[in-house]
């Protein structure tokens, strides 16, 4: 393909791009040598430091080491491999380390700090935007992806609910719809994720516990249709059979017989825990399931004439990226661009069954983990592909700019130096915004089983057979035990 004007709609014009990447005003060319030394020192620290301390952190949460995981993510932060604007994913994960070692109080006080700083960030500063113009995308302070910020209100709720603070559990399961709406809004398009069926069924879920019956109902109808209509469609994941269940129970207690009947078509549910659940309590066990998506770096490389010439063999498209082929002209400058990469590992097992006394009940998907976040990605590889452009051109005037300088100071030979060196610094300093919920799961699954009041000790049983056992429990009549289990394969 000849090299060709990039520019089309719906992206920024050529003055508008030239002016973010800073021909004009304090980041013209009278800066651009202290510039260099800057991008230099952003080469210096980059992601390598808190990359060492993720693959630290998954090698101890593959044997089910969380206390081993929880150290060396401490030991990262205070060794310096965690910067300032890392602060964020740093939180989670170990919020997430704290919910896994039962710690459940400071799992919240954790994962609080990073709902806070998270939604700050969300509209993003000036100051780092223009740092990221010359350096990369991890030059930001990393505000979490959509599905991330959404989750922190999830493994808030399940911390809470595990301390039976289904009050507190219920503000977070509500907070979620809060915070897509807002996205939705910000973003100025419909075509995000939107709709969470897992957190309206555990909101559901929550507000039957505390004895609000209509209101469960209709937050497990939405769960319902959420299901159906969204992560059907989505991520090809069907309602688990239990969301029918819940629905018509409620609807049993309701007392409306047209309502109840048409439940019961759709659902194909009967209600019968409805009369169980009189004289039994249950158990509900929450698996996070595998190991969740992480990034690594996808180069592609452009060739620039000018702020509004330019063409690159990559472009958004297909999963991600679509391939392109591009011929270089003599003349211009060729730079490479990174972007994220996204690795999707499979869940850890097909299904677990939970034991408890006599009963046992088989988990079944609930929240795809992988999928959203797949989907997330793909949302917003329009708004990272004009962001890298934008960085791109700062690096390419950036280079001219040194150039010119240094010929100006000591002639052509010092010119070309100072040229080369801001080319080597603007490549070394390319890379794609790596940081993510590490400690995430592959897939979210739920099992359930109603059984008589007493104390249990429940066990899971994985899919090739191996049991292990969870922490004792006393289950009362009508009560339920919210517990959670991680597995990595």
């Amino acid at each position: 393909m000849t090299a060709k004007r990039a520019i089309g709609r719906g992206q920024s014009s050529p003055a508008a791009l030239r002016a973010a990447a800073g021909a004009d005003g304090p980041w013209g060319r009278a800066r651009a040598l202290p510039l260099l030394g800057l991008a230099l020192l952003a080469a210096a620290c980059g992601q390598a430091g808190m990359t060492r301390t993720v693959s630290e952190v998954r090698g101890a949460l593959a044997v089910s080491e969380y206390g081993v995981a929880l150290a060396a993510l401490r030991a990262g932060k205070q060794t310096g491999r965690y910067r300032d604007q890392d602060r964020v994913a740093y939180w989670m994960d170990e919020g997430l380390l704290l919910h896994l070692l039962r710690r459940y109080a400071e799992s919240t006080q954790v994962l609080e700090q990073a709902d806070r700083r998270a939604e700050e960030l969300f509209t993003k500063s000036v100051r780092k935007e223009l740092g990221a113009a010359l350096t990369s995308d991890a030059a930001r302070d990393y505000a979490g992806e959509d599905h991330e910020r959404v989750l922190l209100s999830v493994v808030k709720a399940l911390n809470f609910a595990a301390l039976r603070d289904f009050d507190g559990a219920l503000v977070e399961a509500r907070r979620v719809n809060s915070k897509l709406q807002f996205y939705a809004t910000q973003y100025g398009t419909q075509d995000v994720f939107q709709r969470d069926a897992f957190a309206e069924w555990l909101t559901g879920l929550l507000y039957e516990i505390g004895g609000s019956q209509d209101d469960a109902r209709i937050a497990y109808e939405q769960a319902w249709r959420d299901y159906r209509e969204d992560f059907a469609a989505h991520y090809g994941l069907s309602a688990p059979s239990y969301v029918g269940e819940d629905l018509v129970r409620v609807a049993l207690r309701d007392g409306d017989a047209d309502e109840l009947a048409r439940y019961r078509k759709e659902t194909g549910a009967s209600g019968e825990t409805g009369a169980l659940l009189a004289d039994h309590g249950e158990v509900v066990l929450v698996h996070l399931n595998g190991e969740g998506p992480s990034k690594g770096d996808l180069f592609i490389t452009c060739w620039f004439r000018s702020a509004a010439v330019w063409a690159c063999d990559g472009e958004p498209g297909g999963e991600l990226l679509r391939r392109t082929t591009i011929v270089v002209p003599p003349d211009g400058t060729v730079v490479k661009v990174a972007f994220p990469l996204l690795y999707l590992h499979p869940p850890a097992q097909p299904f677990v069954t939970l034991h408890v006394g006599a009963a046992a009940g088989r988990s079944q998907p609930a929240y795809p983990v992988n999928a959203i976040a797949a989907r997330v990605m793909r949302d917003q590889l329009k708004r990272i592909f004009r962001s890298a452009i934008v960085r791109a051109i700062a690096k390419t005037l950036a280079q001219q700019a040194a150039g010119a300088a240094g010929k100006k100071a000591g002639g052509a030979e010092l010119g070309w130096l100072a040229k080369t060196v801001a080319s080597v610094a603007g490549q070394a300093t390319e890379e794609a915004d790596k940081r993510c919920w590490t400690t995430l799961p592959a897939r979210i699954d739920v099992a359930r089983v109603l059984v008589a009041p007493g104390p249990y000790t429940p066990t899971v049983e994985l899919a090739d057979g191996r049991v292990v056992s969870l922490p004792p429990v006393t289950v009362a009549r009508g009560q339920r035990v919210v517990m959670t289990f991680h597995s990595l394969p």
